[in-house]
């Protein structure tokens, strides 16, 4: 399972235990949490995949980086802040935001940031490797530091998928950390490239956005019987027509895609170890299908054999590595 590192702090010592909290998870910084008889915090850390997710309850705080840190410091990331309640002020460069509960901003860990709040705050944070973003996306410089609200559509997603990946962390298990991973991912960089009203729709990236920002949408919700344009439509905040618009640019239907990321989500899972235990009929379920015959002849049809005997044939031809024996180090 993934390993989550929980520390709550309630004493005359807590100031400093905080700063090197602070300084360990997000880099070296100056930090003043006051009158330290009285403060409260409590921070919960988690390793998923290439990313770090960070939730920081603390009654105030002020955390100031400063160029002397950033040079002592070599790591380099972007951090997605999401306040999940109180409010907070951020200023980094020329900006100076003050992001209430329910808003989103993105800032950099390689250069000076100051950070402030003076009421109890709860506020998540993924840390996403420099490289990892600014292969996504193109020009950061104009999305940092930059306010977003969860009373967008696609924000709401982000938010809703990262509460409900923070509450389960110990739960997933290590193979599936970087698939997780890669969905949050994702969701990120597309309420990021969509930032809704800044890109008009009838762009070409616009619309290559927006397709990936339905393709997520599709992906996560598999399972629901009743997935059809009118609901994805009413999820991704954009209308049937505009959505069956930006599925005809590649040449496919919402209902081809709806249908073909359901097999391949099964044609996945029949190989997955970790998925033996489940039958077929339940698979096929998982996935939106509703009944066997419809599942049978669909992927059949498309990948050439029945799914039992695909199966047959990939336990058949699996390797299995034996693990490695343990080295003594010395």
């Amino acid at each position: 399972m993934v390993a989550v590192y929980q520390q709550r702090l309630a004493d005359r010592n807590a100031a400093v235990t905080w700063s090197g909290l602070i300084d360990g998870l997000f880099g070296q910084a100056e930090v003043d949490v006051g009158d330290a008889t009285d403060f409260r915090g409590a921070i919960t850390h988690s390793r998923l995949g290439s990313l770090e997710l960070a939730n920081v309850i603390s009654s105030r705080e002020m955390s100031q980086r400063t160029a002397r840190h950033v040079g002592r410091d070599s790591r380099d990331c972007f951090i997605l802040v999401n306040v999940v309640r109180g409010s907070v002020r951020l200023r980094q460069g020329p900006h100076d935001i003050h992001m209430p509960a329910g808003s989103f901003t993105l800032y950099s860990s390689d250069r000076p940031s100051i950070w402030t709040h003076d009421d109890g705050t709860e506020v998540g944070n993924i840390a996403i490797p420099g490289s990892m973003l600014r292969g996504r996306l193109r020009n950061i410089e104009r999305l940092m530091c930059r306010p977003h609200s969860d009373r967008s559509a696609m924000w709401r997603l982000t938010s809703d998928f990262l509460m409900s990946v923070t509450g389960q962390l110990s739960r997933v298990p290590e193979y599936a950390a970087h698939g997780v991973a890669g969905q949050l991912f994702e969701l990120v960089t597309l309420a990021l490239e969509m930032d809704e009203g800044r890109v008009p729709l009838g762009s070409a990236p616009a619309r290559a956005a927006l397709r990936r920002q339905c393709e997520a949408y599709i992906r996560s919700h598999l399972a629901e019987g009743e997935l059809d344009p009118e609901s994805i439509a009413v999820a991704v905040g954009i209308s049937v027509r505009s959505l069956h618009r930006v599925f005809r640019d590649g040449n496919q239907t919402v209902g081809d895609f709806i249908r073909e990321a359901r097999l391949a989500a099964c044609h996945a899972m029949l190989v997955d170890p970790g998925k033996a235990h489940l039958s077929i009929a339940e698979i096929a379920y998982r996935t939106g299908f509703r009944t066997q015959a419809h599942f049978a002849n669909a992927f059949k049809k498309r990948y050439g054999l029945a799914a039992s005997e695909w199966r047959r044939h990939m336990n058949a031809n699996a390797i299995t590595l034996a693990p490695a024996a343990p080295r003594e180090l010395g």
